[in-house]
Formats: C-alpha cells, structure tokens, sequence
C-alpha cells in the first residue's frame, strides 16, 4: 500500500473522529482506520437503499435509483423505500453480514449508521458485479454533489456523499492511472466550533494525499 496509516491520522484533528478504508483493486490492499466502528450515513443511505433495492430486483424506475443517488432525492428514495421497505432492506444488510441500517429519514444520526467495513463490503460486492449494477455506477458518474475528497486529476470519481452537522462523507470508485481504488472516508465531531467545511477540508486534504501517492510512481 502506497499510503499508511500515520499518513492519514496526521490529517485529522483529535477532536474528529475519521472512519477510513483504501482498497486497491490492483494489489489487494486495504489500509484501514476505524473501520469496525459506526458513523452517521446521512445521504450515503440512499445509495445503499438504492443498490439493495436493485439487486433484490425490486420494481422502480431506473431514474427514480439514479436521482435517489445522484440528486440525492429525498422524493425519489421514499419512492424506493414505499417498493422495498427500510425494514426489509435492513434484513437484507443483516442476512448479508454488513453493519449498515438505514431508516426513511437520512438526517437520523441514530437510525443511520453503518462502519467502514461494511460500506466497503457492499462497494466491492457491486465492483465485482458491476456487469449487474450498471445502472448504480452510472447514477455515482453523475453525482451532482462534489463534496468531500474532491479528486483533482483526470480521474474518473463515481461517489455518493452525505453530510449533516457534524458529519461529512464522501464513499466511492477513483479511476486512477492503471487501477480502481475503493475509497471510503466518514468523519464526524461533536464538537460545535468545528464547521462542516473543516471536516471536508479534511477529505480533501486526504483526497490529494491519495492522488500525489498514486501518481508519483506505478507499482
């Protein structure tokens, strides 16, 4: 791995709380931080609640999942979750072994919430079915919110974000020169002098942390 863990925790002030996973398709990689403990989802959900609703095969609109996830329509997820349950789809996570629980209302801190891991589990199950799931990257290309790691670069970044007070995330697929990397970033503060700019200042700083170190040379 290109990147370790004091690279990262450097970035971070101690007043925040950062959930990370890396994964480098290429070498089999992973580079975690906190990745066992849970964090808000706030938006992220909806791309969750989008992807279980279509692999289960669930009846919707194409577009309905792709404005779900690249507007991050609340009217277009309720939609979704009126076909297929947050209860069901929460019974769907937990068959699979994934700590994730969503809930109709993405601005819960208590009712959404998941850990690094899981996310990663659900991202890579989708990456190695992607013949399967075209319809969720194409909805993660068009994501209309650039929040978070904001890679620079002619790279291809097919993400979903989510943010609230306190909370800033930013999860997905970085084309990048000979590889695919999973990335996940969640970060979370309950201290109230800290803006939510800040926290995504962080993920930026993070962001091009990752460009420069997959960039400088190729494995």
């Amino acid at each position: 791995m290109k990147i370790n863990v004091t690279d990262v925790q450097q970035l971070v002030p101690s007043s925040v709380k950062l959930g990370f996973y890396l994964y480098d398709t290429n070498t089999k990689e992973s580079l975690c931080i906190n990745e066992n403990e849970t964090f808000p989802l706030a938006s992220v959900a909806k791309w969750i609640a989008s992807s279980i609703a279509f692999q289960a095969g669930i009846v919707v609109e194409p577009v309905v999942i792709e404005e779900a996830i690249y507007k991050h329509s609340t009217e277009a997820y309720l939609s979704i979750l009126e076909k297929m349950s947050s209860q069901e789809i929460n019974k769907e996570l937990q068959q699979r072994g994934l700590e994730l629980v969503i809930h109709k209302d993405n601005t819960s801190i208590t009712n959404n919430y998941g850990t690094p891991a899981s996310i990663f589990q659900l991202m890579h199950s989708l990456y190695e079915s992607m013949d399967k799931s075209n319809l969720i990257f194409q909805a993660l290309k068009q994501q209309e919110d650039f929040d978070g790691f904001r890679f620079s670069g002619p790279y291809e970044w097919l993400h979903m974000t989510g943010g609230l007070a306190g909370v800033c995330n930013d999860v997905g697929y970085l084309y990048i020169e000979d590889r695919v990397l999973l990335c996940i970033g969640l970060l979370q503060t309950n201290d109230t002098h800290i803006e939510w700019q800040t926290l995504e200042r962080i993920l930026q700083h993070i962001g091009a942390l990752i460009v420069k170190k997959y960039t400088e040379e190729r494995v």
